[in-house]
């Protein structure tokens, strides 16, 4: 269970600080060698690097590893661990399991008790790597599909498979593969799946299926659920007071503790970057957060980097952005297996206990079902703001958090504390997640471009910066936020992120709702006049149009009044959510001021 550890460095009003412990008001005691002093600050506070930086490095070896790369290492950091908290291991055991020597095991040991994480255990060397299939891909499909169909029934055996791989090679017009290459494709595939294929799901699951009887963890943070709830309760418009639309809530639940580490409140439905929100707030100290909301009265010290993550197989926890970013900080993710409904039940009560608690006696709750609701009239009675509905909601939780949980016997407040108090009574703090500006780009959501002349194009707006001059034609990976287009990220060189804004740095800024809005009205008016080509600034006058609807008429439609009240609620949290990002990585630009005469220079002739 990592914990900030005593001597580590942080910078905190651009000097170096050292962590001497937790101070008994949950703040951290920090001591200046420069200044010769302690002080006690928040936990928000402190910086794990210069903050003058301005770009940030990504080590090569992180940005040419593949997926497999990052499995990899993270099974072998995943192996050491548990080999370095066992009391009775043994190297050969661990040996056996990496499928290695004993001297590269104990090798290995030595480098995990300096490791940060499964980064440390890249492989980077040349050559043919252990598992890769050198057969050409038509003939691994032609084997691949010769098991599926040919592997079935009681009287299943590699002769018929090789039969049948023969028999569709000659048809394709290809060699077949020798029968030991049929046989070790085969011999790849899991016993359960084989029984599979063999008898059926049901069978190779009375005889597999693992049948676990609680989901326990040991410690806050090793293991942790996730998942999307649309609340009960309607909220109004900002301005209006008028009935809006239910609120969308994403939850982190540490099983340990039982404790909320984190959550994302949105009017928008789920999406990759409510997932990218709601882990990014589970990770860091809540300081900001709580600032912005103004409830600095409350205590929220729940933190840290998640070790697993639980979840279902929504389309928004299968991104690759999010499964590489999970690799890269060892957070290893648990998809929910169809068919086992037993999977993600701590958070589903923690989702009932949360409506039936607290959201049910909300003016404008809808309840759980029709039945419940009756003639209550959920719209007229709703009278909470979004900005309203986030501040009790997040009363609401810090009740949950010392309110006592049936299951652990205690407030989930208490077992935190007692969970990070060591046998001689003294307060340990999670460690702090390294560079926290990295750490949220690796989970925002991502596209594939390459870099032109004119910079990058996305969603039809081209992007530039001077840094790209010297990648043009190179590929990339593009970070995006969908609530604010102005800018994007990207990494040029594979070490570094930069911030590249619109090239024409005069257009207003949109969300990706509002560009998809604008292009469908844009489509609609295109098949009836019969014109297609519509320039950008077409599409802003259009977005501009709509704004200036929602803010006049009495009733506009909800779509509308949604799209406009989540532009308003992220224009309101960018102050905190990427305080990081302008103090340390945005340049700035002048404002254009057109009234004052230009500058005039003597220029020197030779």
């Amino acid at each position: 269970m990592d914990s900030i550890r005593k001597g580590a460095r942080f910078w905190i009003d651009s000097k170096k600080w050292v962590y001497e412990g937790a101070a008994p008001s949950g703040l951290a005691l920090m001591y200046s060698e420069d200044l010769s002093e302690y002080r006690e600050v928040k936990l928000g506070d402190l910086i794990d690097e210069d903050p003058e930086e301005t770009e940030y490095a990504v080590p090569a070896i992180e940005t040419k590893a593949s997926a497999e790369d990052w499995a990899l290492a993270e099974f072998r950091y995943s192996a050491l661990k548990d080999y370095v908290e066992a009391d009775d291991s043994k190297v050969g055991d661990l040996a056996a399991k990496l499928k290695i020597s004993e001297p590269r095991a104990y090798a290995l040991v030595k480098i995990f008790k300096n490791a940060s994480g499964p980064a440390d255990f890249l492989k980077d060397k040349p050559g043919i790597k252990q598992g890769k299939r050198l057969i050409p891909t038509r003939i691994e499909a032609i084997v691949a599909l010769s098991i599926k169909q040919k592997w079935k029934g009681p009287g299943s055996n590699i002769a018929e498979v090789v039969k049948y791989v023969e028999e569709l090679c000659d048809k394709a017009g290809l060699k077949a593969p020798a029968v030991g290459t049929v046989a070790n494709r085969i011999r790849c595939i899991s016993q359960s799946q084989l029984a599979m294929l063999r008898d059926g799901h049901k069978s190779a699951n009375d005889m597999y299926q693992p049948r676990p009887r609680k989901n326990k963890a040991s410690h806050p943070l090793a293991k942790t659920e996730m998942d999307h709830c649309l609340v009960d309760c309607i909220i109004v418009d900002e301005k209006t007071r008028m009935p809006l639309c239910r609120p969308w809530v994403t939850v982190i639940i540490d099983l340990h503790t039982r404790v909320l580490v984190g959550y994302y409140l949105s009017i928008d439905a789920p999406s990759s970057f409510s997932v990218a929100q709601a882990i990014t707030h589970a990770t860091f100290p809540k300081d900001d957060w709580l600032a912005h909301l103004d409830l600095e009265d409350i205590s929220y010290p729940y933190y840290g980097k998640l070790e697993s993550l639980a979840m279902d197989n929504a389309k928004e926890f299968k991104a690759k952005a999010l499964k590489i970013a999970a690799d890269k900080h060892a957070i290893k993710l648990n998809y929910r297996p169809p068919g086992r409904p037993w999977w993600g039940g701590h958070i589903e009560r923690l989702f009932g206990t949360l409506a039936v608690g607290y959201i049910h006696f909300l003016p404008g709750t809808t309840m759980s079902n029709v039945v419940q609701k009756g003639d209550y009239d959920s719209e007229g009675k709703a009278c909470l703001t979004f900005s309203e509905f986030e501040k009790w909601f997040a009363r609401a939780v810090a009740i949950y958090h010392n309110t006592e949980h049936r299951s652990i016997k205690q407030t989930p407040h208490d077992k935190w504390v007692s969970a990070w108090t060591d046998s001689e009574g003294r307060l340990r703090q999670p460690a702090i997640v390294e560079n926290k500006v990295r750490f949220s780009l690796d989970f925002y959501p991502e596209k594939m471009r390459t870099i032109s002349r004119q910079g990058i194009e996305m969603y039809g707006f081209r992007y530039w910066s001077g840094a790209l001059s010297a990648y043009v034609k190179k590929k990339v990976a593009v970070k995006y936020n969908p609530l604010s287009l102005r800018f994007i990220w990207v990494n040029p060189t594979g070490e570094r992120y930069v911030r590249v804004p619109f090239a024409d740095l005069t257009l207003a800024d949109l969300s990706l709702q509002e560009l998809k809005a604008a292009n469908r009205q844009i489509k609609a008016a295109g098949e009836v006049s019969g014109k297609r080509q519509v320039s950008k600034r077409e599409v802003f006058r259009l977005v501009e149009k709509n704004r200036e609807i929602v803010e006049t008429a009495k009733r506009a439609t909800k779509t509308l009044k949604k799209m406009q009240e989540s532009r308003s609620v992220y224009k309101d949290r960018e102050t905190y959510i990427n305080s990081d990002e302008k103090t340390s990585v945005e340049i700035q630009q002048p404002d254009d001021d057109f009234a004052t005469p230009p500058t005039l220079f003597k220029i020197e002739f030779e």
